[in-house]
Parts: structure tokens; sequence; C-alpha cells
């Protein structure tokens, strides 16, 4: 009922109600193909295979079980995926892409920069989003989950490895976590997160090796169970801790607990000064 249209198969190009002999005609779009069952190739120039496809945007190509390819030039193969709208590609199973250019691959992964419907209309349907894996979800403008269980929610965020967040804008979460432990999370506004179950909240904050935490602004933490809790403090080394802003822990275990304008020890003072809070190592100052 098409311009050059080809249909090989049962039940193909029309609307067929499981369970009964009642089928209504589908137009097939122009030169399109449809080859399988119960399968349609209504868009212009599009083509269908399998069982339960449809190839409904022009140029489109849905080939498997239930696969839909809806927008322009979009594609769809394996099994129930679904490319929602123009220029989109969803490969393996359950995989959705709504939004123009979204890229999911894997199984039951979601590109979708309209954040949920809160940005802007103009950029909504902007390009970019890539999920790859199982059940990553890349949310926002040009974002990017890629492995298992990963989520890029803000807007430039990058989310890579397994149970990682990246919901600040422009954020990167990187590392795995364990199913029942503390995720990887870049929560802040250009924060990074990098290792196991490390986590930056602060703006601009850095987290570097496993359970580390940087949740002060511009805070840097690097090492085993590092932590920059203040704003534009830095730890460096395992399990060392800085909790005074602008504070420096560096090595082992050190902790800033002193505020800065406080004396500390002073070796070339030892037989002058009386430290009556002294007792056993140094005080820890910065």
């Amino acid at each position: 009922n098409a311009q050059s249209a080809i249909a090989i198969g049962s039940y193909n190009n029309v609307d067929y109600t499981k369970g009964t002999w009642q089928t209504a005609p589908k137009n097939a779009g122009a030169y399109s193909t449809v080859v399988g069952n119960y399968s349609s190739a209504t868009g212009r120039e599009s083509a269908a295979m399998g069982v339960y496809s449809n190839s409904a945007g022009p140029g489109s190509f849905a080939a498997g079980y239930k696969e839909n390819a809806l927008g322009q030039n979009s594609v769809a193969i394996g099994s129930e995926n679904t490319s929602h709208v123009a220029d989109t590609i969803t490969l393996g199973q359950s995989n959705n892409a709504k939004t123009m250019g979204g890229i999911s691959i894997g199984k039951n992964n979601l590109t979708d920069s309209t954040n949920g419907g809160a940005n802007d209309p103009e950029t909504r349907n902007e390009n970019s989003q890539i999920a790859i894996g199982r059940d990553n979800t890349a949310t926002h403008l040009d974002t990017i989950a890629i492995g298992r269980d990963t989520h890029a929610t803000g807007s430039g965020a990058t989310a890579l490895g397994a149970r990682a967040d990246a919901s600040g804008n422009n954020s990167i979460a990187i590392g795995q976590s364990g199913k029942t432990s503390d995720r990887v999370i870049a929560s802040g506004v250009n924060a990074i997160a990098i290792g196991m179950q490390s986590q930056a909240s602060g703006e601009s904050a850095i987290a570097e090796g496993p359970a580390s935490r940087a949740g002060g602004k511009y805070g840097v933490a690097v090492g085993r169970k590092s932590k920059a809790n203040a704003e534009a403090t830095t730890a460096l080394g395992n399990e060392t801790e800085a909790n005074i802003a602008n504070g420096v822990a560096l090595g082992s275990s050190s902790v800033t607990t002193t505020d800065k304008g406080v004396l500390g020890y002073n070796p070339s003072d030892l037989h002058t000064r009386k430290y009556t809070n002294l007792q056993g190592n140094v005080q820890t100052a910065t």
C-alpha cells in the first residue's frame, strides 16, 4: 500500500490484536522493507526485521524482538529496545534513548537529557548522552555513564565504574563499590571522585583513593581514607584528616586540629617553653 514498499512474512504492516484474527492495515512507508512477523515499517525508507518490531521514523532501522525505532534515522537492535527520537541508538536489551543523539548500549540503560523535564525547553533535546553497560543512566546535557549501575545526572557529568554517581554539574565519578557499600559520589559542582567508595561533595573538590572524602569547598583528599573536611584544605596520605580551613595534613595519620597562627612545637626552643598539653608525639598544626 505504499510506493515500492516490501513486506515479507506474516501479519506485517498491520495492527494485530493478540488472540484474535482481527487486523487493521497500517500505511507502510514509501521504499520501506519489513521482514518477519507482526512487524511494521511505517517510516519512509525505513526497515524492520524480526518479531513485533517497528521502524516508524524516516530512515530508521529496527531488528530483533519488540524493537522500536521511532525517530528519524534512529536504530534499535536486540530485544525490547526503544529509540524514541531522531539519531538515537539502542543496542542490547531493554534500553531507552529519549533525546536526540542518545546512545544506550547493553541492558536497561537510559539516555535522556530532559532531566525529568527540569531542563530548559530549548536545551532538553540536545545530544551527546551516552549510557553503556547495565542499569546506567545519563540524564542531563552531555552526560556519560559507563559500567554497572552508574548515574550521570549533572550537566556535563561523567560516571564510570560500578555504582558511581556524578550529580554535580561537570562532575566526574570513577570507581566501584559493593552492592551494600558506600557508592562513589561526585556531588559538588566541578567535583572529582576517583577510587573505591570515594566521595567529593564540595565545590571543585577532589577525592582520590579508597574511601577518601573531600567535603570542603576546593578541598583535596588524596590517599586511603583521607579527608578534606573544611574549605581549601589538603589531606595527603593514608588516613590523613584536614579539619581547619586552609589547613594541610601531610603524611600517614596526620591531622590538622589547630588553626593557623597558633604556635605548635618549636624544636629550637625546647628548653625554654612549657607545653602543658604536649604528651608523646608533637602537636600537629598548620
